[in-house]
């Protein structure tokens, strides 16, 4: 399966997005669709800034969280 496909999902085409990249996942670089995409809004521990997790899976977002408070 290539890497950029959604499985039983429709990959929105730059078009269809006034030209915005569609969101990936930040753990492994998957492209994901409004009904596969999870977001997280996490606060980096040192400096406060937040940042928003994209991810593909629980799984995904949850490693993301924990290297975020590992840092």
């Amino acid at each position: 399966m290539p890497r950029d496909s959604v499985p039983g999902g429709h990959v929105p085409a730059r078009a269809e997005t006034g030209g915005a990249r569609p969101p990936r996942c930040h753990r492994c670089g998957r492209v994901l669709d409004s009904r596969t995409v999870l977001r997280s809004l996490a606060h980096d521990p040192v400096d406060g800034t937040a940042t928003v997790l994209t991810a593909c899976s629980p799984e995904h977002l949850q490693v993301l969280r924990e290297s975020l408070l590992v840092h």
